[in-house]
């Protein structure tokens, strides 16, 4: 769904990716791995990295939950961290330069 809204809603100047995996070699460690659900890409406006999450997300004392009815569960990752993980992990030549105060990254 989210994907259609992006491509149809875009013009032909963007590529809207999804569910992009990648790898990236670090010193002295496994290797680690990255996954972006939606990369939005423009030749001049640069990238946007969306991660989005299903149901109903609850935000409390710097802890992220998944609401269930009357029962919260603790995301293991806060997904604030992850898209920007994801985001800076890109080879530096594909990322934007932003202007100061900026970002280039969000939550869905």
């Amino acid at each position: 769904m989210l994907y259609d809204v992006l491509s149809d809603g875009l013009s032909d100047d963007y590529e809207v990716l999804y569910g992009v995996s990648w790898t990236l070699p670090t010193e002295g460690r496994a290797s680690a791995d990255y996954e972006a659900d939606f990369i939005v890409a423009h030749p001049d406006r640069g990238l946007l990295v969306i991660e989005v999450k299903g149901g109903e997300l609850l935000y409390e004392n710097g802890v992220w939950y998944r609401l269930s009815g009357e029962d919260k569960e603790r995301l293991p990752k806060s997904p604030v961290d992850q898209v920007r993980a994801t985001s800076y992990s890109l080879p530096a030549k594909s990322r934007p330069h932003p202007a100061p105060g900026s970002s280039f990254y969000t939550l869905c």
